[in-house]
């Protein structure tokens, strides 16, 4: 990486697209700008729905990076793609290799291994990320096994990965409709390297991210993640609840629930008052009760996860939320705090913006690589000369088609709307009109997966193998 490096981050969400660029440098993260375009209805529970009004509103978000004096009037040729929402799962999966004879355990023998323990995950699925939880040597475990002698080896891994049709859908606006290279980031992940500590992650603990239309648990244990789910709820059930019980618009419900929405109040003086907080308490409890159903779907107890519940997205501001969920858990629950990245802007540090935040240190770190994603190319807009062929009058261009290389104009709003059931159906051709062949599942990823796990395997397996497993 050069001396500075400049990184645009995209994170699609329900509610709103949010893009931002950052400078990197050997040993900084700022942010540049950061612009929020609203979303409606057409991503719903992390999935996009509609690609020309996502199109639309990355483009806007785009242009307005672009403009900014930091970028040097250079042209946008890349993103880095903030994964998340419900069709977001992890899954356990393991891999043994036999030998006749004891043999060396070598790089290659783990990347089969990685090969094998990706066979597992439905070819309807793209792989995002693989994470070593453990290794077996002739039944035994250890931290180090490359270079052990060994008559059988066993892995086992945490495997990310994302509904394909989704993610095809973000390629539609992103590779085919802005001409955009990209690379993923999977953000539950980046989240857990921002707000959690080694402590926490080996003593246990839940990272939760209530958003818009979605709440992403995740649940670490002994160094490594051990669970990944998304429940299809978040903040905006309790504006559509408010909405339906004071007979007022999203809008008007939104603002209300911000205002004046208390998760704890009761029995106030304003009898309008204690109609919005029950309204707001009804639907928080049963947000709250879902994300603790997690624990046991993991399963794991309470007593599992020392150090508690970690929580951020926009969902979290909402009056006193936090408190309630720590009554309810009887577990210590705290915000998650942005770190490792400079803004001038105070708003970028508030829960609401904790997830572009993640996605952009793990941008950075990605940025800092030895093949990083070159997001910035120069600017040059060169003035053609056609002829007009109804009135022979020469006519200017300004080279900003969608054929050469530019984002185009701006598409009129509704069009190429995607089936709200498309992670459902099998026989879903995405925005896509007419038949379409299977998808094939793709594995063009798997050499960067495998230099991942390595460098993952390398740092979190480090040290003796009779380390003291206690927190320090």
């Amino acid at each position: 990486m050069t001396d500075k490096n400049i990184i645009i981050v995209l994170e699609i969400g329900s509610s709103a697209l949010r893009a931002a660029a950052a400078e990197v440098k050997d040993n900084s993260v700022s942010v540049i700008d950061a612009v929020t375009e609203p979303l409606d209805q057409c991503v719903r529970i992390g999935r996009i729905l509609n690609v020309e009004d996502v199109t639309n509103a990355a483009r806007r978000s785009l242009d307005a990076l672009e403009a900014c004096s930091a970028l040097e009037k250079r042209k946008i040729q890349a993103a880095y793609i903030a994964v998340g929402g419900r069709s977001l799962e992890a899954s356990y999966a393991e891999a043994s290799l036999a030998f006749q004879d004891e043999n060396e355990i070598s790089q290659k023998v783990l990347d089969s291994l990685t090969d094998e323990a990706c066979k597992s995950i439905p070819d309807n699925r793209e792989i995002l990320d693989i994470l070593p939880r453990k290794f077996m040597v002739n039944g035994m475990d250890t931290k180090r096994p490359r270079g052990n002698l060994a008559k059988n080896v066993t892995a086992q891994y945490s495997i990310i990965h994302c509904n394909l049709r989704n993610l095809r859908n973000i390629e539609t606006v992103i590779n085919e409709r802005l001409c955009l290279d990209s690379k993923y980031i999977t953000r539950p992940l980046a989240e857990a390297e921002m707000a959690l500590s080694e402590r926490e992650i080996k003593g246990g603990c839940m990272l939760v991210d209530f958003g818009a239309e979605t709440t992403t648990v995740s649940i670490y244990k002994d160094g490594v993640l051990q669970y990944l789910a998304t429940v299809p709820l978040g903040s905006e059930a309790i504006t559509c609840d408010l909405a339906s019980v004071l007979s007022v618009t999203d809008e008007q419900a939104r603002d209300i629930k911000e205002r004046m929405a208390d998760v704890t109040a009761e029995n106030q003086e304003n009898a309008r008052i204690n109609i919005i907080n029950e309204t707001v308490r009804g639907r928080a409890m049963q947000i709250i009760a879902n994300i603790l159903k997690q624990i046991e779907f993991a399963g794991f107890e309470n007593k599992d996860l020392a150090g508690g519940i970690v929580v951020t997205g926009g969902g979290s501001l909402l009056r006193h939320f936090v408190q309630c969920l720590e009554k309810y858990a009887r577990m210590p629950v705290r915000p998650a705090e942005v770190s490792g990245v400079q803004a001038s802007d105070n708003t970028l540090v508030s829960s609401a913006y904790f997830p572009l935040m993640a996605s952009i240190a793990e941008a950075a770190r990605c940025a800092r690589l030895l093949d990083p994603l070159e997001c910035l190319q120069e600017s040059v807009v060169t003035s053609t000369t056609d002829t007009d062929v109804n009135t022979g009058f020469a006519v200017e261009g300004n080279g900003r088609g969608f054929n050469n290389g530019g984002r185009g104009v701006e598409a009129p709003a509704g069009h190429n709307h995607v089936d709200d059931d498309i992670e459902d159906d099998p026989e879903s051709t995405g925005p896509h009109n007419g038949p379409h062949e299977p998808i094939p599942k793709r594995h063009s990823k798997f050499a960067a997966f495998k230099s991942k796990v390595s460098d993952l395997f390398n740092k979190a397996m480090s040290g003796p193998d009779d380390a003291d497993d206690n927190m320090v």
